[in-house]
């Protein structure tokens, strides 16, 4: 065979391999990596703990309360340290959808978390979700979160979003940290809240809805900045490594931790 006739049939041998290695190499792309969320049902009761300066009040001898102080102190940092770093996850969130705007070309959904205070008393170390504002209306603070999901009118016909309107559950990604609401007092309660010794901004831990996902019940799904794929745990208060607050002014020691986080 002539140095023309190999040639040939080595671009021939090589045209197959080509052929046959490429399906190969596309079939063996990965799987998205999964996000780890920590269960909200698992996580708010020692959040709670973790938020309530008073945990120690009911102490009475001197020793037992310096003692019971720096248990808690040690708890509230490590906690509130840890839950910063993770994303948590609330599967029964409610939202209210709104009509689609055809002027705006968006559909709007609110959470609202529920917050009813008239001092700072009652809002103070509460787990919320959303930012907090004043009502001028009712003088009282408004707590919740909006989205705005902006899509032409020949999406949104046939969005599920659409045939979601109103009340609705959802599937929410979340993050937190400590923080403070304004509870909304005015020139009256601000002086009656200096004779209390409360200011007008309270301390709480604020969730944010990072994303979420909203199910149909018959297989269609709508996805606002959620993961592709997740993977829940729920928290173990062992990995703190320190003692878990049980109630007023008890502690246990903690357990192994199941999986380290």
């Amino acid at each position: 065979m002539g140095d023309f006739g190999k040639k040939t049939v080595l671009a021939w041998v090589l045209s197959m391999c080509a052929v046959m290695v490429w399906p190969t190499t596309a079939s063996a792309k990965s799987p998205p990596k999964a996000t780890v969320v920590y269960s909200t049902s698992s996580v708010n009761e020692y959040l709670e703990y973790a938020m309530d300066k008073h945990h120690c009040s009911g102490v009475e001898d001197a020793f037992d309360k310096r003692r019971c102080k720096r248990q808690w102190n040690t708890f509230s940092r490590k906690m509130l340290s840890w839950v910063k770093k993770v994303r948590l996850i609330d599967d029964g969130l409610t939202v209210d959808i709104g009509q689609y705007d055809f002027r705006r070309g968006r559909f709007v959904i609110t959470h609202d978390a529920g917050v009813t205070v008239t001092s700072g008393s009652d809002l103070r170390y509460r787990v919320v979700i959303g930012k907090g504002k004043c009502d001028k209306l009712t003088g009282m603070v408004d707590v919740g979160q909006k989205f705005t999901i902006r899509m032409s009118p020949k999406r949104a016909e046939k969005n599920i979003l659409r045939q979601s309107a109103g009340e609705n559950t959802v599937t929410a990604i979340l993050s937190g940290k400590s923080g403070r609401i304004n509870w909304c007092c005015d020139a009256y309660t601000r002086r009656d809240a200096r004779l209390n010794g409360e200011q007008c901004n309270a301390p709480v831990f604020v969730y944010t809805i990072q994303g979420f996902r909203l199910d149909d019940g018959e297989g269609e799904s709508f996805k606002h900045s959620f993961p592709a794929a997740i993977t829940v745990q729920d928290f173990d208060p062992a990995v703190l490594g320190v003692p878990i607050p049980t109630g007023s002014g008890d502690f246990e020691d903690p357990a192994e931790p199941e999986d380290k986080l």
